[in-house]
C-alpha cells in the first residue's frame, strides 16, 4: 500500500523489490546453513580480526606520519558506525563459541582474541549505541541461562578489560605518546546526543498511516534539507514512515515474538541465535543497522540461522510447487535482478558524470542511504 501511496510509484517499487530480494536471500540461506552454523560462527572471528586491522592500519599510519587521529580516520569505512553495524551481529555468536569451547576443553585463543579486538574497536570508535545493545543482551543472557551464568559474566568481564587494554596499548593513547606529541590522552566519555533527539522529532512530521513508500525519507531529506540525515537512525520509525502503520505494528510484533522465544526456549542454540538478533535490532533503534548493505547481509544471515535453528531443516519441496507459483517466483526474481541492475547503472553513470564534485555535495545536501548520492529520481 505504501508503494502505491508514494509520490513516485516506480522509484518506491524498486526499494520494495530490494527488500523482497533480501527476503528471498534469507529463504535461500535457510537450508544452506544446515550443518554450517559452527563454521560460520568461527568465520565471524576472522571477520572481527579483519575489522580490527581496518581500524588499526589507519591509526598506526596516521600516528607514524603525525597526522590527526579521530574516530573518522577509519581505513575502508567512510563512517565508523558502518563498521560497528557489522560488529553487532558478530559478538554474541563469538562469545557463545568461546564458552562452548571452554566447556569442551578446546582451543579458545582465536575466539577470545577476536572478542578482545572487537571490544578495542568499539571503544576506539566511541560507539555508545552498540556498547549499550551488547551489554544489555549479555545481561539478559546471564539472567535466563543459569547453567552458563558464571561463564557468561566472567568471560565478558575478562574480554572487556583485556579489550580496553589492547585499545590503550595498540590504538590510543600509547602509540600517539611514543610516535606523536608525547601526550597521554585517554579521551572522555560523551554524554551528549549527536542530533538523535532532534532527528526523531523532525521525523515524526513525516509519518503517514499508509507510509510514503521506500526511499521517502531520504528524498525528503535531500529535497528539503530536513531532516539532516538520510535515515531516521531508528528502524521502527523507518518502517512507520516508509512502509506505514501496519508494517510498523507487524515489525514490533515480530520483535516481541523473538524476545518471547529467546526467554522461553530450552534450546541454547536457539537462544543464542535469537540473542544475536536482539543485539542487532536493539542497535537499530539508534543507528542505521538495517539500512546499510553490509550490515543487511549479516542481518539476513543471522535471521536465516535463527529461523533454521528454530524450525529445523524443511522437508524437500521438490514437485510440490505448482507451475503458476514457480512462474510467479521467476517473475519476482527477474524483476529484482533487473531493478538492481538499473539502480546500479544509475549510480555508475552519476558518479562518472562528476556528481561527487558538484554543489549538492559541497553543501552537504546528499544523504547516505544504501549508497552515496543520486538516491532520488
Amino acid at each position: 500500500m505504501s508503494t502505491f501511496n508514494s509520490d513516485d510509484v516506480v522509484f518506491s517499487a524498486r526499494y520494495f523489490l530490494y527488500y523482497l530480494g533480501l527476503f528471498f536471500l534469507c529463504c535461500a540461506l535457510y537450508n544452506t546453513v544446515t550443518n554450517q552454523v559452527s563454521q560460520m560462527y568461527r568465520f565471524f572471528a576472522v571477520i572481527s580480526i579483519l575489522l580490527f586491522l581496518s581500524v588499526g592500519m589507519a591509526f598506526w599510519l596516521r600516528i607514524y606520519f603525525e597526522l590527526e587521529v579521530n574516530i573518522h580516520t577509519i581505513f575502508s569505512f567512510s563512517n565508523p558506525r558502518f563498521l560497528n553495524q557489522i560488529q553487532v551481529w558478530l559478538v554474541i555468536p563469538l562469545l557463545y563459541m568461546s564458552i562452548l569451547n571452554i566447556k569442551r576443553n578446546k582451543n579458545i585463543i582465536i575466539l577470545n582474541f577476536a572478542l578482545m579486538l572487537s571490544v578495542a574497536v568499539i571503544i576506539a570508535t566511541d560507539a555508545r549505541g552498540i556498547s549499550i545493545a551488547l551489554f544489555s543482551v549479555v545481561i539478559l543472557w546471564s539472567l535466563i541461562d543459569g547453567a552458563w551464568r558464571r561463564e557468561i559474566l566472567t568471560l565478558s568481564f575478562k574480554v572487556a578489560i583485556l579489550g580496553y587494554i589492547i585499545k590503550l596499548i595498540i590504538l590510543s593513547p600509547v602509540p600517539g605518546f611514543i610516535f606523536g606529541d608525547g601526550i597521554l590522552d585517554f579521551g572522555t566519555i560523551r554524554t551528549d546526543s549527536p542530533g538523535r533527539l532532534q532527528l526523531w522529532k523532525d521525523s515524526l512530521s513525516l509519518i503517514d498511516f499508509l507510509g510514503g513508500g521506500g526511499g521517502y525519507f531520504v528524498c525528503t531529506s535531500e529535497y528539503n534539507d530536513s531532516p539532516k540525515f538520510g535515515h531516521p537512525h531508528n528502524s521502527m520509525l523507518q518502517a512507520l514512515i516508509e512502509w506505514g502503520a501496519l508494517a510498523a505494528i507487524s515489525y514490533c510484533l515480530l520483535l516481541a515474538s523473538l524476545f518471547y522465544k529467546v526467554i522461553t526456549t530450552n534450546r541454547r542454540i536457539v537462544r543464542v541465535s535469537g540473542l544475536s538478533l536482539l543485539a542487532g535490532f536493539a542497535y537499530s533503534f539508534v543507528s542505521g543497522v538495517l539500512v546499510m548493505p553490509l550490515s543487511q547481509l549479516l542481518a539476513v544471515l543471522s535471521i536465516a540461522i535463527f529461523w533454521h535453528r528454530l524450525k529445523g531443516k524443511s522437508p524437500s519441496q521438490k514437485g510440490k510447487y505448482t507451475n503458476s507459483f514457480s512462474s510467479l517466483l521467476l517473475i519476482a526474481a527477474s524483476l529484482i535482478v533487473f531493478s538492481l541492475i538499473d539502480m546500479g547503472g544509475e549510480r555508475i553513470e552519476m558518479y562518472q558524470s562528476g556528481f561527487l564534485q558538484n554543489e549538492q555535495i559541497e553543501n552537504e545536501r546528499v544523504r547516505i542511504d544504501f549508497w552515496l548520492g543520486h538516491n532520488c529520481s
